[in-house]
């Protein structure tokens, strides 16, 4: 059965520690892997990843030889390959039998990479696994349908979601601003459901099938399933 929490460290940007530790301490992961010089963070913050993987191309190689040094798994790939380091820390995480896998570093001024970063999430929503990428702006989720998900956010959050299939749905929301019933969405109807935000105590999404991405902002709850796949 599937129970691991894990945490992975990318190589984008970061910012603040304090909130990488407010999250940490919240998950309590039960592993932390390093994708490439998503190290660097994790040495910021102390921390013993169980796994370092990666071309490591761009990782400060003081501070890789100090965790190899430590005796930490390595699996190294070379700079030449089909997948990036995140996808292949993704694989790892499936390897290992994660229930819920979080992305930190995921984002900052590589938008292309920001996008591979999602799609590397794909694999775990399609395994039933709950895929999230956390900055501190943004809490991002990903999930395969059938889903019924029930939200507690302060009234006047802001939420987005994007169908990152051709068909995602139909869509029912409840408890926004602006409320949908049975909706058929596509990548392309993206500006129909951005920016709407909480309007009651409790919030439903539910939707039939496809991936739909759910952008929480300035928030730290988890979305709540119902309905597994």
């Amino acid at each position: 059965m599937k129970s691991k929490k894990i945490v992975i460290f990318t190589g984008g940007s970061y910012g603040p520690a304090e909130f990488y530790e407010n999250q940490l301490e919240k998950i309590k992961p039960d592993a932390v892997i390093a994708a490439d010089s998503g190290l660097e963070m994790i040495s910021r913050l102390n921390l013993t990843p169980a796994l370092m993987v990666g071309d490591f191309d761009s990782v400060d190689q003081t501070i890789f030889s100090d965790y190899e040094k430590k005796g930490v798994l390595i699996k190294r790939h070379p700079v030449h390959k089909d997948q990036t380091d995140t996808a292949l820390a993704v694989d790892c995480a499936l390897e290992m039998g994660a229930a819920s896998v979080v992305l930190f570093g995921a984002t900052g001024t590589r938008i292309d990479h920001m996008l591979a970063s999602l799609a590397a999430m794909v694999p775990l929503a399609r395994h039933g696994i709950q895929a999230q990428l956390a900055d501190p702006y943004n809490q991002l989720f990903l999930f395969q349908g059938p889903r019924h998900l029930k939200l507690h956010l302060k009234t006047g959050t802001t939420v987005s979601l994007t169908a990152l299939s051709d068909h995602t749905g139909p869509v029912t929301l409840k408890g926004f601003a602006y409320p949908l019933d049975h909706q058929c969405l596509s990548f392309c109807d993206a500006g129909l459901t951005v920016s709407n935000f909480a309007a009651a105590p409790e919030q439903e999404v539910h939707f039939e099938s496809g991936l739909l991405l759910i952008d929480v902002v300035d928030e730290k709850e988890t979305p709540q399933s119902e309905t597994a796949q």
